[in-house]
């Protein structure tokens, strides 16, 4: 790693200066700031070390303010200091391309930043992952036809460790990412999730702080793989406990749903047709006949499929995990489809 800085009087953009440098360093900057406030008194999470991250998947805020996470965009102000990490042996450039007027307006320092410009908006959700003593760490998620499922260079940047007692990162293979740019985005895509923390107990939330493109249409879903929940983050924020101290890798995972699922929760929210769940029992209730009635999961496999002919009935669950996603696909007398989806309680 090395700390060089922005050199003009202007703002350079940050993809330009990457481009022009492609095979000397790893396509990603990272800049130093300290957003994070001790929070608790003595007993707070205090993140002495804060690196908000940018590459061609997008941007990762460092920290929490009173006026939220700031997200670097791609622009880098006079004087900024930053962070690459060198690929090879030679000199860095700098030109007259980088040069962009009129947004010298982000400049990462203790605890304040100018408004940012605008960004093009792309598939992209950043999560959140705070402790209730104030720790802070985010992760990108980005989807580009640009980028494959594997690594690729400039569009994933590895995690910067620099002291926090919570960090939060995505993986390929073993090892931990701050951003992950994943190919075009699809439903049936899944991102494995990881925290690591020097601190507990603690009381730890994830969350999703913004979502931009598809993903603003999709269904959102956090596994949490060691206590068999699936959870809506979409209407809520996941909260847990965390009693020891230490890597957890692996110990989610990011799902998605959305029109590519077929669901139609317009049809189903009719009198004609109404799905009630309850406890290990899902029961049905329609006007028409039922003809046939299957039940997936978030993944695509078939948990149910039976064909009742008949108005109500219900369909045994007690075999399915708690928390799993199921999305119903019904075919009633008349040759209607109607979908539904529901969360196994």
């Amino acid at each position: 790693y090395n700390l060089i800085g922005n050199p003009y009087p202007t703002a350079i953009n940050i993809e330009t200066f990457l481009t022009v440098n492609v095979g000397l360093i790893d396509p990603v900057v990272y800049l130093w700031t300290h957003n994070t406030p001790i929070s608790g008194g003595n007993t707070g999470d205090f993140i002495d070390s804060d690196y908000a991250t940018y590459n061609f998947s997008g941007g990762v805020g460092s920290g929490e303010n009173p006026n939220g996470t700031i997200i670097p965009d791609k622009n880098i102000g006079s004087s900024q200091g930053f962070f690459i990490r060198a690929i090879n042996t030679g000199l860095v450039k700098f030109n007259e391309t980088m040069r962009i007027a009129n947004v010298n307006d982000q400049f990462f320092k203790s605890d304040n930043s100018k408004n940012k410009a605008i960004e093009d908006e792309k598939d992209r959700v950043w999560l959140n992952l705070t402790s209730d003593k104030g720790g802070f760490n985010q992760l990108l998620v980005a989807f580009t036809d640009k980028a494959t499922d594997d690594f690729d260079m400039g569009y994933d940047a590895l995690k910067f460790e620099a002291g926090n007692p919570l960090t939060f990162y995505s993986l390929i293979e073993d090892s931990k990412y701050v951003i992950q740019g994943l190919h075009t985005f699809s439903a049936d895509k899944t991102v494995s999730l990881g925290f690591d923390n020097s601190v507990a107990p603690r009381i730890l939330t994830i969350s999703i702080d913004k979502l931009e493109g598809v993903l603003k249409d999709s269904d959102i879903y956090l596994v949490d793989n060691l206590l068999n929940i699936t959870h809506d983050l979409k209407k809520s924020d996941y909260e847990f406990e965390q009693t020891t101290t230490g890597e957890n890798v692996n110990r989610f995972i990011l799902q998605f749903a959305g029109s590519a699922l077929g669901i139609d929760d317009d049809i189903i929210s009719k009198q004609d047709f109404i799905i009630s769940n309850d406890f290990g029992v899902l029961k049905v209730r329609a006007s028409k006949t039922v003809n046939s009635i299957k039940v997936y999961d978030i993944l695509g496999r078939m948990l149910i499929n039976e064909n009742p002919n008949a108005k109500s009935f219900e369909l045994k669950t007690g075999s399915i995990k708690v928390g799993t996603v199921l999305l119903i696909e019904a075919v009633l007398e008349n040759g209607t489809v109607v979908s539904k989806k529901t969360i196994k309680y």
